[in-house]
């Protein structure tokens, strides 16, 4: 669990720089969208892995921004 700005924005840093694996494949996406709030839901496979994910969005000046993530382990 990653909390507060700072280890947040590592953790993103890295993710987007190359610091995460490349074979993160998304599979069953389903979109929520109303007019300021969008919700993405996924199943991310990363190697014999998966992870159930939500991301969650607000669109701000005309930009998505994402205000949360969370993923578990799938069993």
């Amino acid at each position: 669990l990653l909390t507060g700005r700072r280890d947040v924005m590592a953790s993103w840093l890295a993710i987007l720089s190359g610091g995460a694996p490349t074979n993160v494949r998304c599979e069953d996406a389903r979109v929520f969208v109303s007019a300021e709030l969008g919700v993405v839901t996924c199943t991310e496979s990363i190697g014999e892995a998966r992870v159930f994910a939500t991301n969650v969005f607000v669109k701000e000046d005309d930009e998505w921004r994402i205000v949360h993530h969370h993923g578990g382990r799938v069993r």
